[in-house]
């Protein structure tokens, strides 16, 4: 655990010093896998936006849940679909006020776009369980040991991804895929291929794209019907033992 130094009243009474003292998270490396075999856990990143409820319906269809990385220019655009990702038990997650580089910032504005954001999110998340994913996967751990400091120690992360991160000749990334003009068939097809040879994992989506809802259409019922089952990442022992 890294210690925690006084980080300003204000900004402390801001983002609920009670959190801190509660729980023992703390930002560390990157996070990943540690689901058993046949399990997966299902993400996405950078919404809402007017697509993910097509994607919440989809969950809904098959009574699954996920975990949504949002930004939080975002989720002040669309408190209605926020409030729809907490009342139909999804895991809503940190994913920076605006999706820069953390590597590339300030002390200051680390702290801003996660401590902002968490202002924003604190009202949707369920159980006091804090998930943070860097935008683009970009961390070090002197970006954690910053917001470590600044008392929001709280936050399990950097959770990183086993399955949908790069575009090759079998496996799937979505933002690559509709990029490249790949069909979400195809696209779909990478997804399972990769699920299927790696048995399980942390899968990466984003729900900025029509494209990307459709694929969950039609990927949700392949992956069942392969056994797979679906998890929230707080259910995974490796990220609930962290909190």
């Amino acid at each position: 655990m890294i210690l925690r130094t006084l980080f300003p009243v204000v900004f402390a009474l801001v983002i609920g010093c009670a959190e801190t003292n509660s729980q023992t998270a703390d930002f560390e490396g990157n996070i990943r896998g540690g689901l058993a075999s046949g399990q997966i856990t299902l993400t996405f990143d950078d919404g809402p936006t007017v697509h993910t409820g097509k994607i919440l319906d989809s969950l809904a269809k098959y009574n699954l849940k996920a975990t949504f990385f949002v930004t939080g220019k975002n989720a002040k655009r669309y408190p209605r679909i926020m409030e729809r990702m907490r009342d139909e038990g999804h895991l809503v997650a940190n994913h920076t006020v605006n999706h820069l580089r953390m590597t590339a910032l300030s002390r200051a504005q680390i702290i801003k776009e996660v401590g902002y954001t968490h202002m924003i999110i604190k009202p949707y998340v369920n159980d006091n369980a804090y998930f943070f994913r860097a935008p683009y996967g970009a961390w070090q751990y002197w970006v954690g040991d910053i917001l470590n400091a600044a008392g929001l120690d709280f936050y399990v992360g950097n959770i990183y991804w086993d399955i949908g991160g790069t575009l090759t000749s079998r496996y799937s990334a979505d933002w690559n895929c509709w990029s490249k003009k790949i069909s979400v068939y195809e696209c779909g097809q990478g997804y399972l291929n990769e699920i299927q040879d790696r048995r399980s994992g942390v899968v990466l989506f984003h729900d900025i794209t029509s494209s990307t809802a459709r694929m969950i259409e039609y990927l949700l019922p392949k992956i069942l019907d392969r056994g797979f089952s679906v998890v929230r990442l707080d259910d995974v022992p490796l990220y609930k033992n962290k909190m």
